[in-house]
């Protein structure tokens, strides 16, 4: 069988190919795209929470009316989600050690020079989301939010963190990396099915600053940004008619075309 497997990056309207360490294995795909399979919120509509019009904002179930606390992970230099979630009345606890203070400062924000990881470090000023949760006294705290963008390091939070860790968060929001490199393949499916059993997938948006990697008629990006709710405390539905991008995403780079993902539900084909 001739698969097609093309890898590249939009440059001036058209995709640019390159060579790369690339996993094409056909299986991978198909169970990949089974594993982020969206379903539709039968009770809430999406927002997109943070910047409007550039990266930094990502697409939420609009269920904020209490206020409540936040986990934000990785901040760089773009802290207009944590500033939209500050105007919801939550309290945003702020984690990156690679930056020396934060763009911007409000009243709800709590900013750590610490970042997240797998196990607690003692070199590096890096520990578990638990180790956070206790420390901020929020360790029977239900309905949190959590959103992480910290380069790759998601997978090893997803490694270690427990069930019932996972369960306190209503809504968790990932960038996921190195999506289509071998080196992370197994460990994603392996961890996706561990994230699939308390939250159900609501939304994608494919990074086109990344590679984008052709398998038969599908792309896959290697960066995603996934939208999760808490299985436990939101009613979803199947919906094989879902359409990617939607009207509320923006590119990541306003400089290339977005991803189109098309039909994201439907079967791959080759």
């Amino acid at each position: 069988m001739n698969i097609n497997f093309k890898c590249g990056y939009y440059y001036g309207g058209r995709l640019i190919e390159v060579s790369a360490d690339l996993n094409i294995d056909k299986d991978y795909y198909i169970e990949l795209k089974k594993l982020l399979k969206i379903n539709r919120l039968a009770d809430h509509s999406l927002i997109r929470i943070g910047e409007q019009t550039r990266d930094g904002g990502y697409i939420m179930a609009n269920d904020f009316e209490s206020g409540g606390i936040a986990y934000s992970f990785g901040i760089n230099n773009d802290v207009s989600w944590d500033l939209n979630m500050a105007r919801y009345d939550y309290q945003i606890y702020m984690y990156d050690h690679t930056i020396p203070k934060l763009p911007d400062t409000n009243e709800h924000f709590h900013y750590y020079h610490e970042g997240i990881s797998g196990v607690d470090e003692t070199l590096q000023p890096l520990k578990t989301l638990k180790y956070f949760i206790n420390k901020n006294g929020h360790s029977k705290t239900k309905n949190m939010i959590l959103k992480m963008d910290v380069e790759g390091v998601e997978w090893d939070f997803l490694e270690t963190v427990d069930t019932k860790t996972l369960k306190q968060f209503d809504q968790i929001i990932f960038e996921m990396h190195n999506l289509v490199r071998p080196s992370c393949s197994d460990r994603a499916l392996k961890l996706l099915k561990k994230l699939n059993k308390t939250h159900q997938l609501i939304h994608l948006h494919g990074n086109n600053s990344g590679y984008l990697l052709t398998v038969g008629d599908t792309i896959f990006p290697d960066v995603l940004e996934a939208s999760y709710v808490n299985k436990d405390n939101f009613y979803t539905f199947e919906d094989e008619l879902v359409v990617l991008p939607s009207p509320l995403d923006v590119p990541n780079d306003m400089g290339r075309p977005d991803v189109i993902l098309g039909l994201w539900n439907a079967q791959v084909t080759f």
